[in-house]
């Protein structure tokens, strides 16, 4: 074991971290702005599909590079309640797990499948 190495427990597995692989990622990799992830989850503590909707899509016209599944994983990151999902036409936010869920198996996507879906949207 490395000086740099450290030892996470989670239950009985042993998972090896390095870290540095997961604090430094090159800014191609995050196309939002931290400005622009601050506004996002301001406008997340609200709960409101719709507002949280206008914020994304405010996101979305002034950053090119952004697409809906970095949006996402900003989301996710803040352990939000908020979720995009993948719809015909563009995405919708749905707030609550049970909700998101409920979505998805009414679009017959699976969490993976809304993933890729939102990659190849802009």
């Amino acid at each position: 074991m490395s000086i740099g190495e450290r030892y996470a427990i989670l239950d009985t597995v042993v998972l090896r971290v390095q870290p540095a692989a997961f604090c430094v990622l090159p800014s191609s990799a995050m196309p939002l702005t931290p400005r622009q992830r601050r506004d996002l989850l301001r406008v997340e503590r609200l709960r409101d599909a719709d507002s949280i909707t206008a914020a994304i899509i405010e996101v979305l016209r002034g950053n090119s590079d952004a697409d809906l599944l970095e949006i996402e994983m900003v989301l996710r990151a803040a352990a939000s309640t908020a979720f995009v999902t993948a719809t015909g036409d563009g995405f919708r936010i749905v707030v609550g797990v049970q909700n998101c869920l409920a979505a998805l198996a009414a679009a017959g996507m699976s969490a993976e499948t809304n993933r890729a879906k939102l990659a190849a949207r802009r």
